[in-house]
């Protein structure tokens, strides 16, 4: 990671498995629409289509690994 950046980007499945890991199940690949690609340490924005007619927006914050250790 150099200037903020990551190798590569977040993927939505990586999104999935995190809402996971924070008990948010049943959360499918086609149910998140993200805004812009995640490619540098940040917050985001990021949509979930739970219904027709209902949505969730959540913060995903991107931070390096150092800064968690």
């Amino acid at each position: 990671m150099e200037g903020g950046a990551l190798y590569g980007s977040l993927t939505i499945k990586e999104i999935i498995q995190n809402l996971e890991i924070h008990k948010f199940k049943n959360i499918l690949a086609n149910m998140i629409e993200l805004k812009e690609q995640i490619k540098k340490i940040g917050d985001y924005v990021v949509i979930i289509n739970l219904h027709a007619d209902v949505q969730a927006s959540i913060k995903v914050k991107v931070v390096s690994v150092e800064k968690i250790a």
